[in-house]
């Protein structure tokens, strides 16, 4: 029924802050017990909306008009019966004081470890439990065990070895939905901090819980199926240490003051996440975070055709220079259409890499033109740079050489092995696969 009394409804509001305002319904609702609720748009132009209790056809109605300020305004405008009226007041006069309650310190738990997608080979494990301004890590003592998928063969499987870590510390709120959002930042940032110092990808394996759930994390286990499937499973041989270095606590301190490092951080681990079978996506994100950290230190050119012009322009150039920071300049000439692929892919949506050919192995070239071949070393060489820029910027040491010597040496000597031919098809072979590649300098991993 709809109620015109003034005194009861119409001339009673509420002012919520619009940026609380789904925290304060949430309260809202809980203390009246229901179990869900609803929004309907009356008028998006004007910013009003009804909510009511879920899949109630009699139900109390709140209008909320947002407005164009920084508050929205509630009111009742219909009571499914009289009793509601005394129940809803209380509990909008609950909702609302909640809001002004001084935030909790809520403890917050997450397990990370590399990517078992990108890290086939033996994982890094984290040498001791370590502290990160806030954060501590606690790495797991037991390797875990999973098969992946071979991509693109939905059949085929290989054993990745990780060793998982559990990151955890405490964030600030009144709302748990804000709280765990808060500690998901704190974790990919760490994933991504990780990511730089180890060249692995680093990512979420499980959570982040926020409040009482937070200590009952444990670190996953490997499946006894897989250890009864295959009893020759093993030795892998000694896992790389990683030490987590000193300077690394003090850049979550300096990425908390830098927004726009911390984007160009997130981009570089994006691309991480992207690589393997979105090369050319991947370029695009390692461009964008090395343009970042070049504009902090690197002017464009503005545009002197008039006085009134605003146009900028020397974004290449800038590129190329913040690429000098940290490559010889033979790498740079090497790579020197990798911003020319960014602005296609990005403005054209034109593909370049393997991703052009999804599902199809592609075959390594070994003296053979091979422009989709090219591309992903091209994309390494990004990768390496922007890791090397990351580590500068976020206060890291140098140790690395721009010199010749630091290049990778290219082809030493290749072995291919042919396949077998089929007896009823003698005009086919299987694609030749390459055992043994080039040669790797001793020092800096070339990814």
């Amino acid at each position: 029924m709809r109620h015109q009394d003034d005194k009861n409804l119409s001339s009673v509001e509420y002012q919520i802050p619009i940026e609380r305002l789904d925290e304060w319904l949430r309260f809202l609702y809980q203390m009246i017990g229901a179990a869900g609720y609803e929004i309907n748009s009356v008028d998006e132009e004007v910013g009003l909306f009804e909510s009511r209790v879920r899949g109630s056809e009699s139900s109390t109605v709140l209008q909320i008009q947002k407005g164009n300020s920084d508050f929205a305004k509630i009111k009742i405008i219909e009571l499914a019966n009289e009793s509601h009226l005394e129940t809803y007041t209380t509990a909008i006069a609950t909702a609302t004081a909640r809001l002004s309650q001084p935030a909790k310190t809520l403890p917050w738990s997450a397990i990370i470890g590399p990517d078992p997608e990108n890290s086939t080979y033996t994982s890094p494990k984290i040498a001791e439990p370590a502290r990160l301004a806030e954060i501590d890590l606690l790495p797991s003592t037991d390797r875990l065990l999973e098969w992946v998928q071979v991509y693109p063969k939905v059949h085929d499987r290989e054993l990745s070895v990780t060793w998982p870590a559990r990151a955890f510390g405490h964030v600030t709120g009144t709302d748990h939905r804000k709280a765990r959002r808060d500690a998901a930042l704190k974790v990919r940032r760490i994933c991504s901090l990780l990511s730089v110092i180890s060249r692995d990808c680093w990512i979420v394996r499980q959570g982040p819980e926020v409040g009482e759930y937070a200590s009952e994390m444990r670190f996953p286990v490997t499946d006894p199926e897989i250890m009864r499937s295959d009893s020759n499973l093993g030795p892998f041989g000694e896992s790389p240490r990683l030490e987590v270095p000193e300077w690394l606590s003090e850049s979550i301190n300096r990425l908390d003051e830098d927004v726009k490092l911390s984007d160009a951080l997130t981009a570089f681990h994006e691309a991480l996440l992207l690589q393997k079978r979105h090369p050319s996506i991947a370029l695009v994100a390692l461009v964008t975070a090395i343009e970042a950290i070049g504009s902090r230190t690197v002017s464009l050119t503005s545009c002197k055709t008039c006085e009134h012009c605003t146009e900028e322009f020397g974004y290449a150039r800038r590129f190329r220079k913040t690429l000098a920071r940290v490559l010889h300049k033979k790498e740079i000439s090497h790579i020197g259409d990798a911003y020319n692929y960014r602005s296609r892919t990005a403005h054209d949506g034109t593909l370049f890499g393997t991703d052009r050919f999804p599902g199809t192995v592609m075959i390594t070239s070994i003296l053979s033109s091979d422009k989709e071949g090219d591309f992903d070393p091209i994309v390494n060489v990004l990768r390496r740079a922007c890791r090397r820029l990351l580590i500068l910027e976020l206060g890291g040491p140098e140790t690395w050489t721009r010199s010749a010597d630091d290049l990778p040496r290219g082809l030493v000597a290749a072995t291919v092995t042919l396949g077998q031919q089929d007896p009823q098809r003698s005009e086919q072979i299987d694609a030749p696969a390459i055992e043994s590649g080039s040669h790797q300098p001793e020092g800096e991993n070339y990814e």
